[in-house]
């Protein structure tokens, strides 16, 4: 049967409206509303969060810069559960040029992050300690099954005195986002990261 003109167009208007990057199609998706864990390290005054919204993407790799020794930007990779590639969402408060960039990853194809820590300084003002290490765990994802805890992998700079609590999202939830908690230097906008909370979601097979 031939479509008439207009059926054609709404078609391709249709298609165009899904974006191939964020579709659902595949083995798994992520189901619910986020899971917060508690922060491993210190809870700052202030917090960004930073990761995916969508039900196909979480993450497995998180990337950070530091400005005049203070850790101020952070990147999460978050892959496609099904169909691949890769979105960086990233956020920062530094006060200049941010350099000096460490990371740790999951490496493998389908791997994805489940617990996190963090290593501070030791200072004896406590409020001044900022994150110098990251640690992190994750399981393979197979057709909505989570297989065993594989990890950790580790990236420290220098002064990584203290790991501090591990934390760990709840059975069968993978990490979206994280929310970094930071402080702020008076009068100023920028500051340095204190802790790292994870936000994670239940994956199901479709």
């Amino acid at each position: 049967m031939r479509l008439p003109a207009f059926g054609t167009a709404a078609l391709v208007l249709t298609a165009l409206a899904v974006s191939p990057a964020d579709a659902s199609s595949g083995k798994s998706v992520l189901d619910g509303g986020v899971t917060w864990t508690a922060a491993s390290g210190d809870t700052g005054a202030e917090s960004k969060i930073i990761g995916s919204s969508t039900d196909v993407r979480a993450a497995y790799s998180i990337k950070w810069w530091e400005d005049s020794d203070d850790p101020c930007k952070f990147e999460v990779y978050n892959r496609h559960l099904n169909l691949g590639g890769v979105k960086t969402p990233e956020s920062s408060w530094c006060g200049g040029s941010p350099g000096n960039m460490k990371w740790a990853e999951r490496r493998g194809g389908d791997e994805y992050i489940t617990a996190l820590q963090v290593c501070l300084t030791d200072k004896n003002d406590s409020t001044k300690n900022k994150i110098k290490g990251i640690r992190v765990w994750g399981r393979d994802l197979d057709t909505g099954a989570l297989g065993p805890e594989n990890g950790p992998d580790e990236s420290t700079h220098t002064n990584c005195k203290k790991w501090k609590n591990k934390v760990t999202c709840p059975s069968g939830q993978i990490a979206t986002k994280i929310k970094v908690h930071y402080n702020e230097y008076q009068f100023t906008s920028h500051g340095f990261a204190t802790g790292i909370s994870l936000g994670c979601r239940d994956v199901d097979p479709k």
